[in-house]
């Protein structure tokens, strides 16, 4: 099943999670879960409008610090809880986005084009993501 995207100015990756499979063969509801890439890519009007449009009552804030730290503050509605909950703690190429450390495994990714070394790099990126203490 193809989740087509919400498109919203400045927006990236906005998706409703409604109608995926879930593990007991159940299907989610639309509109009870809505994803996105960062909030502070978007400007103020655009963002406002797409979380009462979509009626958004809770935002959960996947960052680690860092990241947070570079992007732009985004001050939500006092209406919204607002949950920061990083899942990662270090930096991860295509997974966290800080700017110093996106610049070094770009750089790693363009010179090593063993196939077995990307895949053993998710792999031990997504166990991280499980195992990891943090």
């Amino acid at each position: 099943m193809k989740i087509e995207e919400i498109k919203v100015s400045g927006g990236r990756n906005i998706r409703d999670l409604g109608q995926y499979t879930t593990t007991d063969g159940k299907k989610m509801k639309k509109g009870i879960l809505i994803r996105s890439a960062r909030l502070d890519k978007m400007k103020k009007k655009n963002r406002d409008k797409f979380l009462a449009e979509y009626n958004i009552s809770t935002v959960i804030d996947f960052r680690n610090d860092i990241e947070i730290e570079e992007g732009k503050k985004v001050v939500l509605d006092k209406n919204i809880k607002h949950l920061h909950i990083p899942v990662l703690s270090k930096a991860f190429f295509g997974i966290s986005h800080e700017k110093k450390m996106s610049k070094i495994t770009y750089k790693q990714s363009k010179e090593n084009k063993n196939p077995l070394f990307i895949k053993n790099y998710m792999v031990n990126m997504y166990k991280d993501i499980v195992f990891e203490e943090y």
